[in-house]
């Protein structure tokens, strides 16, 4: 009842507030003060300056009342320099400035994560090789900033999220410095206002054999000249296998990493590139997985 009667007083006093500005209330107020066509007029009032690229209209918190994400700039490097604008019936505001590069619309996304909840998230970049994600979810008609450190998130199925783990860790030297850029992938879930990693834990080898096909996965990695250096077991599910292999004549060790499923106490190979040849290439992100990418 509070909250119902707060709303009531919040669409009062935005009318006020358009025929104050206005001298009358705008012919487009009849669609409702939570129409895109108000919502987008209220940031355009706000920033004139903006330059609209693409918007999402949705219901994301759940209210029966739908908000507006805004993002603006050109669609080229030179234009990168895009912001991201929100409102709805409580507020009007600037979420951020010069946020990078926007590569495609495609990159912006909402996603439905269940219980009458949706996020608002899109991928940027500084140009390089380098990504970091902007995410959004809504309270009360709020916009809130997840406050997670997150790369290339892509949803997989409702609160299921996926999310890259970026490093320089494919080779160390002879001098013990590790380089070689990679992207390994980690399994996130989302929970009311953040998101979260399932439980992980280190699990020794003799465990590990205990499944089944362990054994020959086992065997391949030995057969290509590797030897196991961790073994971390997830609570989704999967099995990170990270391997190392020293190269006495160049002096540098390689590290890579397998990544498998675990059904019904059977573990199987994840194919992550199926149009590589070999094998490395085709089962492994490079580099090293970490038992928590969230610090």
């Amino acid at each position: 009842m509070k909250k119902s009667i707060q709303k009531k007083i919040s669409f009062i006093m935005m009318a006020v507030m358009m025929l104050f500005l206005f001298g009358s209330v705008p012919s487009y107020a009849d669609e409702g003060l939570t129409s895109k066509a108000v919502l987008m007029a209220n940031i355009e009032r706000m920033y004139p300056d903006m330059v609209v690229r693409s918007s999402f209209y949705d219901d994301f918190d759940g209210d029966g009342l739908k908000e507006l994400f805004v993002i603006s700039g050109g669609f080229s490097e030179v234009d990168a320099a895009h912001g991201i604008y929100f409102s709805s019936y409580t507020t009007t505001a600037r979420l951020a400035d010069n946020i990078g590069y926007l590569l495609d619309d495609s990159d912006a996304k909402v996603a439905d994560v269940g219980n009458s909840q949706k996020l608002f998230y899109l991928e940027v970049s500084a140009g390089g090789s380098d990504s970091w994600t902007y995410c959004f979810y809504v309270k009360d008609g709020v916009p809130m900033q997840v406050e997670r450190e997150l790369s290339s998130l892509t949803q997989l199925k409702d609160d299921y999220f996926m999310i890259a783990g970026p490093a320089f860790d494919l080779l160390k030297d002879s001098s013990g410095y590790l380089t070689g850029h990679t992207y390994k992938m980690y399994y996130i879930r989302w929970e009311k206002n953040t998101f979260k990693e399932y439980k992980s834990k280190y699990i020794k080898k003799s465990v590990f054999k205990k499944y089944k096909g362990a054994s020959a996965v086992l065997k391949k990695i030995n057969k290509k000249g590797y030897k196991v250096d961790k073994i971390i077991q997830r609570d989704n599910g999967i099995i990170n296998i990270n391997v190392s292999k020293y190269t006495k004549k160049d002096k540098c060790t390689t590290y890579h990493n397998l990544t498998l499923s675990l059904v019904d106490n059977e573990v199987s190979l994840i194919k992550l590139y199926s149009n590589a040849s070999k094998f490395w290439d085709k089962y492994s992100f490079g580099g090293i997985y970490d038992k928590y990418i969230f610090n």
